[in-house]
């Protein structure tokens, strides 16, 4: 009995190494030997071995996103790509939103309306394609 709980323990442990899942400690997310800050603006990224700052994200998908490809050793900028163009959707549906409340006419509100669709639209496919790096 006592053996098999040690093999469950390496086992556990490879894994764990292997496949690292985040945790949240204090008011950062851990991921391996990454650690994700939340900040005003957004979300900053370190490396806890080589004490170095990776990179600023927007959101949180694009923070979880950048820590994964970066423990894959693979290059970010596809990911941080991504988190800006989130960024800008998001912006444009506040802009948007904000439009549709003070429009005066009809046809500002029909134009502001459509945009406000499309920009939620994108914002969406963004969060799919971060989230399909997170979970791959």
């Amino acid at each position: 009995m006592n053996n098999l709980a040690i093999e469950l323990q390496k086992l556990i442990d490879t894994g764990s190494k292997k496949y690292p899942m985040p945790y949240k400690k204090g008011n950062s997310i851990r991921l391996g030997n990454v650690v994700i800050r939340a900040k005003k603006d957004g979300y900053i990224l370190f490396d806890c071995q080589e004490q170095t700052q990776i990179c600023m994200t927007v959101s949180k998908h694009g923070a979880l996103a950048a820590a994964k490809t970066y423990l894959a050793k693979k290059d970010i900028h596809k990911v941080l790509r991504l988190d800006h163009n989130y960024s800008k959707h998001d912006n444009d549906c506040a802009f948007h939103k904000n439009t549709l409340q003070k429009a005066k006419t009809q046809f500002k509100k029909d134009i502001a309306r459509t945009r406000l669709d499309i920009s939620e639209a994108e914002r969406g496919l963004l969060i799919n394609d971060l989230e399909a790096i997170i979970f791959n």
